[in-house]
């Protein structure tokens, strides 16, 4: 762990800026993504059989498959399952805009906005280092919310062939329209162009490695995207009440994810930050993720020194992470002010894994500073707004000139005139 002050921190993160993707991602996205739009399932089968080590003749899996893997789950995990999902139908459903807004803007004229769903989506689940159901709960179950009549799940085959049977058994809970045998930027852009056997939806969703997320940024306009995730990121700020042991757990959950995970502790004084350092490297070396965590936890995790609340603030502003911890007494004082973050967690019993499974908040966020402008998925992601604008003799009188004089303003004259004939 690097221990340094919060200037010092603050003047690094001024220099920073995003990732671009290496080289050798950007050109074999590209080739693989040209690779489908031209070969349709046969390149699928052949990049399958050359990325991912099998052979898959039908990409779509069977249901029996679902039910079977539902079936062989033991019942503590069907139950964990169940509540998870119980409580991520309860928050969206809460969320889904009901009915029509009209607004009659003038005499004569209304504006009425409608949220529809989308038609179709597909929900992109990894499958690398570890097993995601929860994942497949928070795209599907969300996309129900919102009222998408099809959602897809797509995830890549594991040695069987299959998806991991976790999976599979959160596909049949969560009900979705079919499961697709496919990973990395292949499965995206099998179902940004459709291919014989896999749909063409106009959205997917969900995280990946750096070849996906390279994927969705490339094929961003054929289909839509949720975000481009990056690798996860969690910020924790701990006052001296919370134990170092709880801290440093909190930071090896999420570093536990990738060699790559970015972590950030903030703490008031030097002595606490040798404190938590010392914890974590008795966690890393006790793990059975040790190669992880040796690097994403020891060796790359930040921490930061803020002797107040106005450090500690701008510190977490200026990482706008994935995930926020707030291990202090009254820590609404600090999540008040923080704007940039996909999610915050306050006091020191509600640690971040418990969003990533059970408080019903979707666990898909925004990732790469991007939480500065975008928000975790929910309902508004599957649903568009759909516009009508109703305009009689009376508003025609009322807002022409409007439209007539701006018109001329910008040089378009037949805007103007189109307006014009209408008002003689």
């Amino acid at each position: 762990m690097r221990i340094i002050s919060a200037k010092e921190f603050l003047r690094q993160r001024t220099n920073a800026h995003a990732a671009e993707p290496r080289e050798e991602v950007r050109s074999t996205v590209e080739r693989i993504v040209a690779t489908v739009r031209r070969g349709g399932d046969a390149s699928l089968r052949e990049l399958t059989a050359n990325l991912d080590g099998v052979r898959i003749q039908d990409f779509r899996v069977p249901k029996a498959d679902w039910e079977r893997a539902w079936k062989r789950t033991t019942p503590a995990v069907l139950r964990a399952l169940e509540a998870a999902a119980k409580n991520i139908r309860a928050y969206q459903s809460r969320l889904r805009p009901k009915g029509a807004l009209k607004v009659d803007v003038a005499a004569g004229v209304s504006v009425t906005t409608e949220w529809r769903p989308l038609p179709a989506v597909a929900c992109y689940a990894p499958g690398g280092r570890a097993a995601y159901p929860s994942t497949v709960l928070m795209m599907v179950l969300t996309a129900r919310a919102a009222g998408v009549p099809e959602a897809y799940v797509a995830s890549p085959p594991q040695r069987d062939g299959r998806p991991h049977a976790l999976v599979l058994a959160a596909a049949h809970l969560a009900q979705a329209d079919g499961v697709f045998v496919l990973g990395g930027a292949q499965a995206i852009a099998a179902f940004a162009y459709g291919t014989e056997s896999v749909p063409r939806v106009p959205k997917i969703v969900g995280p990946g490695n750096a070849y996906v997320a390279e994927a969705k940024r490339q094929l961003f306009g054929t289909i839509g995207i949720d975000s481009i995730a990056g690798p996860t990121e969690l910020a924790i700020f701990a006052d001296a009440s919370v134990d170092a042991e709880w801290i440093a757990t909190d930071l090896g959950a999420q570093a536990e994810h990738d060699p790559d995970a970015r972590c950030l502790l903030v703490v008031p004084t030097a002595d606490q930050a040798k404190e938590v350092e010392a914890a974590a490297q008795r966690l890393a070396a006790a793990s059975p993720r040790a190669a992880i965590l040796k690097k994403s936890l020891v060796e790359q995790t930040v921490v930061v020194l803020a002797a107040n609340d106005e450090d500690v603030v701008r510190v977490l502003e200026a990482y706008a992470p994935e995930h926020v911890e707030l291990l202090c007494r009254k820590p609404e004082r600090i999540a008040k002010r923080l704007v940039s973050a996909g999610t915050v967690f306050l006091g020191p019993f509600a640690p971040a894994s418990l969003g990533d499974y059970a408080t019903g908040a979707n666990h898909v966020l925004p990732t790469g500073q991007s939480s500065r402008w975008a928000s975790p998925l929910s309902v508004y992601d599957f649903m568009r707004q759909v516009v009508h604008q109703r305009v009689d003799q009376r508003g025609l009188a009322s807002i022409g000139d409007v439209a007539v004089q701006l018109g001329d303003a910008e040089g378009l004259p037949l805007h103007a005139d189109a307006v014009r004939r209408r008002m003689r």
